[in-house]
């Protein structure tokens, strides 16, 4: 069989948990059915939620030679531009307005579950591979770019143990 290249494009699965999951390291397609699918909601343009470089250390013993560097922390970047959508009246849509009925504001823990590789449209399957971010969010906020559709820029960090390259259980 031979590899072929994939698109980002509408190969991003992104799924808010409200609730932690009962074993991070093995998710459960129960788990995730439950939770709330945001990347419908995502724009791409500006997301981003990924590991970023490591803080590193520098301390060389007495007998070493140069500098010897060991990575320490891991750090994280969150950056989610949520589309809004409304009613006919101009009012939040109860259902599609993600970003004002789940990303309520400061303070907010979520556990945000991505998979990237199979269409967004598929659903979530056993042996999916997935990262797995425990978030708390910050206030909503408006974009420095006000063309196009209106927008949220829910700024959020990362509050825990990240699981990369996770497995879904059955």
């Amino acid at each position: 069989m031979t590899a072929i290249r994939s698109l980002f494009e509408g190969n991003i699965l992104l799924t808010a948990l409200a609730v932690a999951p009962a074993d991070d390291e093995a998710l459960t397609v129960t788990e995730l059915t439950a939770g709330v699918r945001v990347s419908r909601a995502i724009m791409r343009n500006g997301y981003r939620l990924s590991p970023t470089g490591s803080d590193t250390l520098d301390e060389p013993g007495l007998e070493d030679t140069g500098n010897t560097g060991s990575y320490g922390p891991s750090n994280y970047e969150v950056s989610l531009p949520l589309f809004r959508y409304f009613d006919e009246t101009g009012k939040s849509h109860a259902e599609q307005d993600v970003a004002y009925t789940l990303f309520t504001g400061k303070g907010v823990h979520l556990w945000l579950a991505e998979r990237v590789g199979p269409p967004a449209s598929q659903p979530w399957a056993a042996g999916d591979t997935y990262d797995l971010y425990p978030v708390v969010l910050d206030d909503p906020q408006r974009p420095t770019d006000l063309t196009g559709y209106q927008k949220v820029i829910q700024p959020a960090r990362v509050s825990g143990k990240v699981v990369l390259r996770g497995t879904v259980a059955a």
